[in-house]
C-alpha cells in the first residue's frame, strides 16, 4: 500500500475517534471497520498503530458532548480544594477533595493526578488520596496541585473527641445539664452540654456556644456559667457541632429568684436615751443583697427583748413605755440584724 492511502486512512480513523469521544470503544470499532473495508492490504501492525493513535486523541482531549467540534475543547484553568469542615477535633479523619474549573465554565471532580501536601504534617497530615488526620492542636494549610495549578485550605485542630460518626453509631442529640434550675439574683450556677450518641454513650460537644433569651434576667458566659440578674425566668440556648461539622441545639430553663440578703442593719444604729411618755422613735431596716444593692424594706419583723420598757409596732416605731433598757432587733427573709439598744428613763 502506498503512503498516500495510508495517510488518508489514518486521517479518517482519527476523525472518527474525535467525533465520538463519549464512546471510545465505538470510535475505535468504527475506525477498525473502516480500515478493514478500505485497506485489506494494510498490515496488522499498521492497523494497530492507526487505532492507537485514534484512541490517544480521545484520551488526551477534554471535549464537549458527542458530536461537538474538537476546536471547542475545554482546558483546566484552576482548581479548588474543599472539605466537610475546617475546624477539626483532635484525632479526626476527614476526606478532602479537589475540583478542576474548566475554560467553558464547567467543573470536574479530580481523582487521579492530584498531589496533596500539608504545610505542617505534625498538625494536619494528608495522604496521597486527600485523607486528612488531625494530629495535634494548631493551624496549618493543606494544598492540592494538579496540572500546574495549586489550591489551599487552612485547617485548625482543636481539643475534642476523636469520635467519627459511622453508619452504625451516629450523633443523636445535644443534651444540656441541668435541663432547668434556679439561682438567686446576684449568684451564679453552671451548665454543661454533651453530645448523646445512638448507642447511648456521650462525647464532649465541640464549638459550644451559649445564649440567653433575656440578659435582664440572667446572663451566660462562654463556659456556660449563668449569673442571676433579677427575679424572673430565661431560656438558655446551647449550640454545638459534631466532629463532622453538623450543628445541634438544646434548650434549658433558668429561674432567677430574689437575691439573698447578706446584711440587715437597723438605722439609726444608736438611739439617745428616751423618757417615758416621749414620742416614738422611728427605726428603719436596710438590707444589702448579694447583688451589692441596698434598700430600705418595710416587711420586717421587729422585736424587743423588754417589751415593758420599749414596745415595737409593725412599722418600726419604738414606744418608750417604762424605765429600763431594751435590745431591738429586726428580721427579714431569715436574716436577723444586730441589736440596737434603747434606754428609757423615768421623768423625775
Amino acid at each position: 500500500m502506498n503512503s498516500e492511502l495510508r495517510q488518508r486512512l489514518y486521517a479518517e480513523a482519527t476523525e472518527l475517534a474525535a467525533r465520538h469521544p463519549a464512546d471510545l470503544e465505538s470510535a475505535v470499532a468504527r475506525g477498525h471497520e473502516r480500515l478493514r473495508n478500505r485497506a485489506t492490504l494494510l498490515s496488522v501492525l499498521t492497523a494497530v498503530a492507526v487505532l492507537a493513535a485514534a484512541a490517544a486523541l480521545v484520551i488526551v482531549r477534554l471535549v464537549g458532548p458527542a458530536g461537538g467540534d474538537s476546536s471547542r475543547s475545554a482546558t483546566v484553568i484552576g482548581i479548588v480544594v474543599s472539605a466537610p469542615g475546617q475546624q477539626l477535633p483532635l484525632g479526626l479523619k476527614i476526606q478532602a477533595s479537589a475540583k478542576a474549573t474548566l475554560s467553558d465554565g464547567r467543573t470536574r471532580q479530580l481523582e487521579d493526578g492530584v498531589v496533596w501536601s500539608s504545610a505542617n504534617p505534625s498538625v494536619v497530615a494528608v495522604d496521597g488520596a486527600g485523607l486528612l488526620t488531625a494530629v495535634a492542636e494548631g493551624s496549618t494549610a493543606v494544598s492540592a496541585t494538579f496540572g500546574g495549578f495549586t489550591s489551599s485550605l487552612t485547617f485548625s485542630v482543636v481539643p475534642g473527641s476523636t469520635f467519627t460518626p459511622t453508619p452504625s453509631v451516629t450523633v443523636r442529640a445535644l443534651e444540656v445539664d441541668p435541663e432547668s434550675t434556679s439561682v438567686r439574683a446576684g449568684l451564679t450556677t453552671a451548665f454543661s452540654a454533651q453530645l448523646r450518641l445512638s448507642d447511648n454513650s456521650v462525647i464532649p460537644a465541640s464549638q459550644l456556644t451559649w445564649k440567653t433569651s433575656d440578659e435582664k434576667i440572667a446572663t451566660v458566659d462562654a463556659a456556660g456559667t449563668v449569673t442571676g440578674v433579677a427575679p424572673g425566668s430565661a431560656l438558655l440556648t446551647a449550640t454545638a457541632k459534631d466532629p463532622l461539622g453538623a450543628s445541634y441545639e438544646a434548650l434549658a430553663l433558668v429561674v432567677v429568684t430574689p437575691p439573698e440578703v447578706v446584711r440587715l442593719q437597723i438605722e439609726p444604729a444608736t438611739v439617745p436615751p428616751l423618757f417615758v411618755g416621749d414620742k416614738p422613735v422611728k427605726l428603719t431596716a436596710t438590707v444589702t443583697y448579694t447583688t451589692g444593692k441596698s434598700e430600705v424594706v418595710d416587711a420586717v419583723s421587729w422585736s424587743s427583748d423588754n417589751g415593758e420598757a420599749v414596745r415595737m409596732d409593725d412599722h418600726g416605731n419604738a414606744y418608750p413605755e417604762k424605765a429600763g433598757t431594751s435590745r431591738i432587733t429586726a428580721m427579714y427573709q431569715g436574716t436577723t440584724s444586730q441589736p440596737v439598744t434603747i434606754t428609757v428613763k423615768q421623768i423625775d
